[in-house]
């Protein structure tokens, strides 16, 4: 793969997340090298940084002296704090979402917010824990995951987080009460609750 190998590239995007405010020389040198890559190779890669993305910045329990990440967060202790659970994502990666469920990937934890995404007063509103361009909306029925086991802990205003099942870092799909998925032609949500 022109040099570039996807091991590579997962080690520098995982210093990078802990080097948040600093330039990565390495990173540059990687994304310097795309041109020289196959269409496979250079769709894998634009993957591997869109599954990274869609996480949103992660929040590290190893903190680097930058400040004690911990002290921000506060575990959800009764579900009915979180009425509605939202994470946003990409159609593409809807799919594989769901078949295996949500996933922190090489991050620490699975992003959420609790507002829902497809109301229409949040609709081109920035709010923080989102990405404007997501497609799909994945509900999570917060009170069927707390009681499996999954902890959940508010960050910042509306934002969750949560690391899914203990050890494996995903929340399957059994867990999702329904998901949105946006309708270009319609320009607005399209929202299918599960049984």
């Amino acid at each position: 793969m022109a040099d570039i190998d996807l091991g590579e590239v997962d080690g520098i995007l995982a210093k990078l997340r802990r080097q948040i405010y600093f330039p990565n020389p390495q990173l540059l040198s990687i994304l310097r090298r795309l041109n020289d890559m196959t269409m496979p190779e250079h769709e894998a890669l634009i993957d591997l940084f869109e599954a990274d993305k869609m996480t949103g910045p992660a929040v590290s329990d190893e903190s680097e002296g930058l400040h004690e990440d911990t002290s921000l967060l506060r575990e959800v202790t009764d579900a009915t704090e979180l009425p509605v659970l939202c994470h946003g994502t990409y159609s593409r990666l809807w799919p594989k979402i769901q078949t295996l469920g949500l996933r922190s990937k090489r991050r620490n934890h699975i992003h959420c917010i609790a507002v829902d995404l497809a109301d229409p007063v949040n609709q081109g509103r920035a709010l923080s824990g989102t990405l404007g361009e997501s497609d799909v909306i994945v509900y999570i029925d917060a009170e069927k995951a707390m009681a499996e086991g999954v902890v959940f802990l508010w960050i910042d205003d509306n934002v969750v987080l949560t690391r899914g099942y203990p050890h494996h870092n995903t929340l399957p799909p059994h867990l999702f009460s329904g998901h949105a998925q946006w309708s270009w032609e319609e320009q607005k949500w399209k929202v299918e609750y599960s049984d």
